[in-house]
């Protein structure tokens, strides 16, 4: 007869925050200290995205145009209109009154938020992307990478990579839904 090993007992230790479940202790790491140098890093770079913007004096796409005038409306009390027909309207459906409102609601309303706070200017526009491709694209990639396993080192490049993209960071000093 062989003998059997009992069975280990159970830890006591609460699991690393932020470590994804099933690894053993040893290979899940905390992962704060990276966590918290990425939220630095990209505070600093979300301050400097905006003194950058607070230089733009046009608004550059038609697109652009028409989200803020849909936020215009929303903080007139006129809804999610629009007010303008671009160049390449084409026939739309007899069913909706106003075939050049057709902007989803999201961009605008933000811009609207953007403009309550800030002022209407071109770098207030900016904000909602800016807000969006500096802190929370890098923390989504960084929360992502963890928990798939990755290591704090590894889901600090992941969000540093979103951070630095240079489509995204285009896209920052634009008042458009492209993110």
């Amino acid at each position: 007869m062989t003998d059997v090993p009992p069975p280990p007992e159970p830890s006591s230790a609460p699991p690393d925050e932020g470590a994804p479940e099933g690894d053993p202790p040893e290979a899940r790491a905390p992962a704060g200290g990276f966590l918290a140098a990425l939220v630095v890093l990209c505070a600093l770079v979300f301050a400097a995205t905006v003194h950058l913007a607070q230089q733009r004096d046009v608004l550059d796409t038609s697109d652009e145009a028409g989200y803020s005038e849909q936020a215009d409306a929303i903080l007139a009390g006129d809804g999610l209109t629009v007010g303008f027909v671009q160049f390449h309207h084409t026939e739309g459906s007899p069913d909706i009154e106003h075939p050049d409102d057709l902007y989803p609601p999201g961009t605008g309303a933000l811009l609207a938020v953007a403009y309550r706070f800030f002022g209407r200017s071109e770098a207030s526009a900016a904000l909602p992307s800016a807000l969006f491709q500096c802190l929370v694209l890098p923390l989504l990639a960084f929360l992502l990478a963890r928990r798939l396993g990755a290591s704090g080192p590894f889901a600090f490049a992941a969000g540093g990579a979103a951070l630095f993209d240079m489509v995204l960071r285009e896209a920052a000093f634009r008042g458009l839904a492209d993110l």
